[in-house]
């Protein structure tokens, strides 16, 4: 399915985003802010710069949010199903002191 996506993921994830995308790489943004913050230092601009970062937002992401945007994206329904499915079916169990827990299905969250 990765492979398979790949080509798209330039149109599909906005060029701000720039890890774990081919042809991209993480530290273009760190050096676009840093160009940034020294033009204006030259320009005597007085500024404030804020980084912000969304905790745990892979955990808590939406299914049907998700699903949603994949639809409105253009993908099938063969691949909203697909991924459906793929979530959907999700569970983990712990191991703990050597025995195995219950089943925990997953209701949110891609990892």
């Amino acid at each position: 399915m990765a492979n398979r996506l790949a080509p798209m993921l330039n149109s599909l994830v906005a060029t701000n985003q720039s890890a774990f995308i081919c042809g991209r790489c993480i530290h273009d943004n760190y050096f676009l802010v840093q160009q940034i913050i020294k033009v204006l230092h030259r320009q005597k601009v007085l500024s404030l710069f804020l980084k912000l970062d969304i905790s745990k937002a892979f955990n808590s992401i939406s299914w049907s949010f998700l699903l949603e945007i994949l639809a409105h994206l253009g993908f099938g329904s063969i691949w909203c199903r697909l991924i459906s499915n793929l979530l959907s079916t999700a569970s983990t169990r712990v191991l703990l002191n050597g025995e195995l827990g219950d089943q925990i299905r997953h209701q949110r969250g891609l990892c």
